[in-house]
């Protein structure tokens, strides 16, 4: 850092204490079998991306911590919505499709195969 400096900057870094550990959800939890399911109903014949992403929300690991919960997390844009990018943009048919999805996903984690255990 402090040989690229511009002439006159003082550099100077600070370790910030507020980071959190890396999060993962494993592919055999059953609200990960439960969201593929209710995937492959809204998109018939369609594969199911398993998508690991390069970030952290720091509420997932104290979800985790604090109330024994994993956390799920749950897409419906593709790679030519150019998600987080210049121009993104999502179509409203995504919109009825993560309805739908959501409401089987809900419906399977309610009962059946995919039920969540309960304490």
């Amino acid at each position: 850092m402090q040989a690229q400096a511009a002439a006159g900057v003082k550099v100077s870094v600070h370790v910030d204490a507020g980071g959190v550990a890396a999060y993962t959800i494993s592919s055999d939890h059953p609200a990960v079998r439960a969201a593929t399911a209710a995937l492959e109903h809204v998109y018939p014949g369609e594969a199911v991306l398993l998508a690991k992403i390069g970030g952290t929300l720091p509420a997932t690991v104290l979800f985790e911590e604090v109330l024994s919960a994993k956390t799920l997390f749950f897409s419906f844009s593709t790679s030519d919505e150019k998600l987080h990018a210049p121009n993104e943009f999502m179509r409203i048919r995504r919109l009825r499709e993560g309805m739908r999805a959501w409401e089987q996903l809900w419906r399977l984690l309610a009962g059946g195969s995919h039920r969540l255990a309960t304490k």
